[in-house]
């Protein structure tokens, strides 16, 4: 190994880890386009390289440098112990058919299995049983008579429960769920996971650990950010318990002021809810990750509700129940099931969906940037960011900018994909918009 390579830990949603090689002008997307060729994967788009720093977690901005992120010793080759990244889901989607890469729905149906095991949600306790019926399937197959415990409890309950019931009452009632899924195949039972799991209102979030105070040494809020907005959190007498669930159409701000993170949204009563992140590094990113979001919640959700409609059809006239498996591919040309509306349907989804990911282009660039995504929501939405502590001024009136005139830096293309998608949507104007458009400021 060259003076200029170093290696890095990936750990994989599976558990599995894989060495990387990467010099020292290597950017995080070179990490994904190397896990891509060890792993046989044509895409990773929902996955991010996630990295714990200054005792909070971040996801790495895949276009800088790996040396922003990581300790100067590294960058000297004096580190003692090996940098660690973790390969997980950084955008959550509903049904896995929207992936169409097998390897990385399995990366994925992972990565969900462990938020299911995490899980909070007491008053959903028999979900938690078909869930495990649906990752059995998918993990290890068809139920076998005279297997006794074929499984332990904790790799698919979370750990109130089974101390709760039992180990005995879990490996009592599970396999008669398990035994009724015979005969589906692996991918089949993942699907179903994914979209079972994604109902639990804590699995698919991103939560990062914010303080109440900005001198608190330790985190005492979880700020949950999912495709539709935000969950605020706390734990209360050991148990996690959610306080507010703020989707994007009812949030008016989100400023950040180095560390500072103020939310004003419908749901607070016109008071303003005030956290701090563990760096201002770390709000750069949060905010990032936020607009991303929201930019990819508008661009997804009129596709969504068609899958469902096509999935779901008015009218009692239901197709084959996706619950019920016959051992046949869906996603193979094989599978005499599927609708060719929706086999026709997935494949524009599918090519429309990576540039629902791409990062909004900067508009201007003074002391601060200026991005816009479009917006269907009734509020407008502001989000503000520092520069690096060293570069923030201490009179917040000057962190604002003027007022930027009207400007679309949406990918034309990508609005003619989903145009086409729905079936002949007007694309003169700012697509799904009903409303301004919403702005975020990065100060």
């Amino acid at each position: 190994m060259s003076n200029q390579s170093r290696v890095l830990c990936v750990v994989l949603p599976n558990k599995n880890k894989v060495d990387i090689s990467v010099g020292l002008e290597h950017k995080g997307q070179d990490v994904i386009n190397q896990l891509c060729q060890l792993l046989g994967l044509k895409e990773l788009t929902h996955f991010g390289l996630h990295f714990v720093k200054d005792n909070g977690h971040l996801f790495l901005d895949l276009e800088k440098k790996l040396t922003t992120y990581f300790p100067k010793a590294w960058k000297r080759n004096t580190l003692q112990e090996r940098i660690v990244l973790h390969l997980r889901v950084q955008y959550y989607i509903e049904n896995g058919r929207h992936i169409a890469d097998k390897a990385a729905c399995g990366l994925y149906y992972a990565d969900l299995k462990g938020g299911v095991v995490r899980s909070w949600c007491y008053a959903q306790e028999g979900r938690f049983f078909q869930l495990a019926a649906y990752a059995l399937q998918a993990d290890l197959g068809d139920w076998r008579e005279g297997e006794g415990s074929y499984f332990s409890p904790l790799d698919y309950f979370p750990p109130w429960l089974v101390s709760g019931r039992g180990c005995d009452y879990v490996l009592q009632h599970t396999p008669g769920l398990h035994r009724e899924l015979i005969g589906m195949d692996a991918h089949t039972a993942a699907l179903l996971f994914i979209q079972e799991a994604y109902s639990l209102s804590d699995v698919p979030l991103t939560f990062y650990n914010m303080s109440k105070g900005k001198k608190e040494q330790s985190a005492s809020v979880w700020l949950g950010l999912a495709l539709t907005g935000l969950h605020v959190s706390e734990m209360v007498n050991g148990k996690q318990q959610l306080f507010y669930e703020l989707v994007w159409s009812s949030i008016h701000h989100l400023t950040f002021k180095g560390r500072r993170f103020e939310i004003k949204a419908d749901p607070l009563g016109g008071s303003k809810l005030v956290l701090y992140t563990p760096s201002t590094l770390h709000s750069q990113h949060l905010l990032k990750h936020m607009s991303k979001c929201h930019h990819l919640h508008l661009h997804t959700r009129h596709s969504v509700e068609e899958l469902h409609l096509l999935l779901h059809p008015i009218g009692g006239q239901q197709q084959r129940e996706l619950y019920v498996g016959d051992g046949t591919d869906p996603d193979t040309d094989d599978s005499e099931d599927e609708l060719p509306a929706l086999k026709s349907y997935l494949d524009k989804v599918r090519r429309c969906w990576p540039g629902s990911l791409s990062v909004l282009r900067p508009r201007q660039r003074q002391s601060q940037e200026v991005r816009k995504s479009v917006c269907a929501d009734f509020k407008e939405i502001e989000m503000c960011v520092d520069e690096p502590e060293e570069m923030c001024v201490d009179d917040p009136e000057e962190m604002f900018v003027d007022e930027p005139e009207e400007m679309c830096v949406d990918d034309p293309e990508e609005f003619g994909l989903v145009a086409e998608l729905l079936g002949g949507v007007c694309v003169d104007g700012p697509p799904f918009m009903t409303t301004p458009p919403c702005r975020y400021l990065f100060l």
